[in-house]
């Protein structure tokens, strides 16, 4: 593309000013001939920016009676080792493509229209939100034009041409409030209840984001972590705060009485931040009756724990669900208590008789579709 008039135009006819990028003129006559044109941009630093909005003025001649030809924009973040074309993502673009597949440009979609008339230029002002390139260090912009038609005859308005070409972009940063926040549970419980906040600062407000929370041992957010839970979140306002709750159901089977639960705000990343480091909150979850846990080494999806002198029993196999048989063995492998219990879903509190000391027990559970048997210790 070019920035002074072509050869094969005539300047009044034309109506190139200064400072236009155009296509130079090409033969219409061969139509297996459509040299493609590229404008590329400088490089973009997007780091710490949330909210990007580029414009520019633009005519895009074409065949728009077959949609075969015409131009569109793309952006490339790898050095102009792969391209892809700006979409309107947020569906709030003025003037974009007018069509979702042009043959000769490669099946992309683009623009491509006629001139207003004979040797007058049709320039639209456009605009789109390109804010999902936040956070992207190196951004290149390129215009990629692909036609040789000619609406009205040699010497007259032809191909692309782009003015005023503008970015302006605003910071945004999300930040997580919550920090080690102490929550106590008993292990009874099935589900934990968070409240969450995230305030949104800087020059403009939030985009549609994805909150994530994290099932941990110990206090460090790493990759041993658990997914346990995502929230899709609306836009936060700039200057506003983001306060809300989530019911996460927490891995079991539980192996220790503290465990951490963080939160990130953004967690998938979809939002360029100036500050991608205040991002993660914290709860601390501490399940004070919890005594021990014998996890289920048998594969039978029976849970078992012990907790201020009852035993509870959490199932995750449907075989294991409906009425049961329970027998008690101590150590010596005399059975000091019996009786049935009814499985179902979540966790199945049995109070144990009071003369049962602290020890080792054998815990033997059947009907006449299964039969479970294991060890636990109970504390007193």
């Amino acid at each position: 593309m070019e920035k002074m008039t072509a050869p094969a135009e005539v300047l009044y006819q034309s109506a190139i000013t200064s400072g236009q990028w155009f296509t130079e003129p090409v033969a219409s006559g061969n139509l297996s001939y459509r040299p493609t044109f590229y404008l590329e941009s400088p490089a973009f630093d997007f780091t710490g920016l949330g909210q990007i909005d580029l414009s520019f003025v633009l005519m895009c001649t074409g065949r728009t009676f077959q949609q075969i030809d015409g131009g569109n924009l793309q952006y490339s973040v790898d050095g102009g080792n792969s391209w892809s074309v700006v979409e309107d993502e947020y569906d709030t673009a003025q003037n974009w493509y007018e069509y979702n597949n042009m043959s000769e440009l490669d099946n992309e979609p683009g623009w491509s229209g006629p001139p207003l008339s004979n040797g007058v230029p049709d320039f639209d002002t456009t605009h789109i939100d390109v804010s999902y390139l936040g956070g992207e260090p190196h951004v290149v912009f390129r215009f990629k034009y692909r036609s040789n038609h000619y609406y009205y005859g040699e010497g007259n308005v032809q191909g692309m041409r782009v003015d005023d070409f503008s970015i302006e972009a605003l910071s945004l940063d999300y930040v997580a409030n919550v920090i080690m926040e102490p929550i106590e549970l008993s292990v009874a419980n099935t589900t934990v209840e968070l409240n969450y906040s995230i305030s949104c600062t800087g020059d403009t407000g939030g985009l549609p984001s994805t909150t994530t929370f994290y099932w941990s041992l110990d206090d460090v957010l790493d990759g041993n972590d658990v997914l346990i839970h995502t929230v899709d979140e609306l836009p936060i306002a700039n200057g506003s705060t983001l306060d809300a709750m989530a019911l996460i159901n927490y891995p079991t089977p539980l192996t220790q009485a503290v465990y951490h639960v963080f939160y990130v705000a953004d967690g998938e990343f979809e939002i360029g931040e100036t500050n991608e480091n205040n991002n993660v909150g914290s709860f601390v979850i501490t399940f004070t009756d919890y005594d021990a846990v014998e996890e289920s080494d048998d594969n039978s999806g029976l849970f078992m724990t012990t907790s201020n002198g009852n035993l509870i029993l959490r199932s995750e196999s449907e075989a294991l669900n409906g009425p049961f048989s329970l027998e008690i063995f101590d150590a010596k492998g005399g059975c000091v208590w019996k009786t049935g219990v009814v499985i179902g879903s979540g966790s199945q509190i049995i109070q144990l008789p009071n003369a049962m000391s602290e020890g080792l027990y054998q815990i033997h559970l059947y009907n006449e579709n299964s039969e479970v048997t294991k060890q636990l210790y109970l504390a007193k």
